[in-house]
């Protein structure tokens, strides 16, 4: 698990940055690695970046591990 760092400045929603593809955060692998947002939408992109969605992958860029978006916005709804 981990918390996201970026999110783009050109979307906001409940105050809160909107995270990307290639955003990053730090992950609580053993070795305090960073994951990187790697899938998003199909359907909703900012500049052509595709917006990261609850369920969407993620991988530690230190070992290499895979995780998931667990929480979002209920505000914002993209591919239902």
């Amino acid at each position: 698990s981990g918390n996201n760092d970026e999110g783009t400045p050109l979307l906001e929603v409940e105050g809160q940055l909107v995270q990307l593809v290639g955003h990053h955060g730090p992950c609580n692998c053993p070795h305090g690695g960073t994951f990187a947002s790697v899938e998003g939408s199909g359907l909703m992109d900012v500049r052509g970046v595709p917006v990261t969605l609850v369920g969407h992958s993620t991988v530690c860029e230190k070992c290499g591990r895979r995780g998931t978006h667990i929480q979002g916005s209920g505000l914002l709804d993209v591919e239902k």
